[in-house]
């Protein structure tokens, strides 16, 4: 009796070596084989989980950058090193804590392309994509590196895909996001500012096709896309109208490109592009000198006036987060 109680007594402490290994090593499937997943082992490995998402919780506080920072990176502020590096520190974490976050990977190719990596960006943005294709930034990030180098084809199709993205699918990913949502979740008008931001997200999506579409002298396509943001309400000061003129006149067809930039003139009177553009057209329909010079002359009174326009040069090729 007594040799029994002994070999029982080891074969107890042998049972809870193996269950304190096993939590200590987190081979949790090795406890279950060992021990049939006793309630003794549930409880251990619960506590377990328990203290190391505790311990989790408590990295990321101390390495959490503050949300203004943060925003002031996401708005285009300056690349302040220090900022970007401290921002890379926390993400990378998250990414190591949460793995199949496509969020975590889309912020950390953001990161480290405004460090200047742009192939661990490219790496990290097209694993975001892969995760999560109902993304409008996503699609739009790849559209930017495509663009960078040339591939205007490539860049074409990320910008349509990314408008193809529903803007309720857009608005429910970011607001149910742990990653994103503290980004804004302090500014005063959070819910305004969110929707403006992601609209302006289609709105540059939609720039950037025609200016892919431009590069390779696709005009009708051009004009198909200037119409389609048009319609969906994204013009917001003439420069899609002034994109549709630019096609008409790339399709030979002068009497519609000045339609088109009498309409960008007067969503922005004060945008000198569209009258020298409006010049070269009715110059092709044979208007008169003295009508031509009005319009040149108001566009040399718009330069002169040293406020620059940017709606129609090259577009902006930072990568967006949302």
């Amino acid at each position: 009796m007594e040799k029994g109680m002994k070999y029982l007594k080891g074969a107890v402490t042998l049972a809870v070596a193996t269950v304190l290994l096993g939590v200590i090593a987190g081979d949790a499937a090795r406890i279950r084989e060992r021990l049939g997943g006793s309630s003794l082992v549930s409880a251990l490995v619960a506590q377990r989980e328990k203290v190391k998402s505790k311990a989790r919780a408590v990295t990321l506080n101390q390495l959490m950058p503050s949300a203004e920072d943060f925003r002031s990176l996401l708005e285009g502020g300056p690349s302040d090193p220090g900022k970007i590096r401290d921002c890379i520190v926390y993400y990378e974490k998250v990414a190591e804590y949460m793995p199949q976050s496509a969020e975590a990977y889309g912020v950390l190719g953001y990161l480290y392309d405004r460090r200047g990596d742009v192939q661990r960006a490219t790496f990290l943005l097209e694993k975001a994509l892969g995760m999560q294709q109902r993304f409008l930034p996503f699609h739009y990030n790849r559209g930017v590196l495509a663009y960078r180098h040339g591939r205007f084809a490539e860049a074409e199709q990320s910008f349509a895909d990314a408008v193809a993205v529903p803007f309720s699918e857009n608005l429910s990913f970011v607001v149910s996001s742990r990653l994103y949502v503290p980004l804004f979740v302090d500014l005063p008008e959070k819910e305004k500012w969110l929707v403006l931001r992601l609209k302006d997200g289609y709105r540059q999506s939609y720039l950037m096709m025609i200016q892919s579409r431009y590069h390779r002298k696709d005009y009708s396509g051009m004009m198909r896309a200037a119409a389609d943001a048009i319609a969906a309400g994204f013009d917001q000061g003439g420069e899609f109208y002034y994109f549709a003129g630019i096609a008409a006149q790339g399709m030979n067809d002068p009497r519609e490109a000045v339609k088109a930039f009498e309409q960008a003139i007067k969503r922005d009177p004060s945008w000198a592009d569209p009258y020298e553009r409006m010049t070269e057209s009715l110059r092709a329909l044979g208007e008169k000198d003295d009508v031509l010079r009005q319009f040149t002359a108001q566009a040399e009174v718009l330069k002169k006036a040293g406020t620059p326009n940017p709606k129609g040069q090259e577009p902006s090729l930072d990568l967006r987060i949302f």
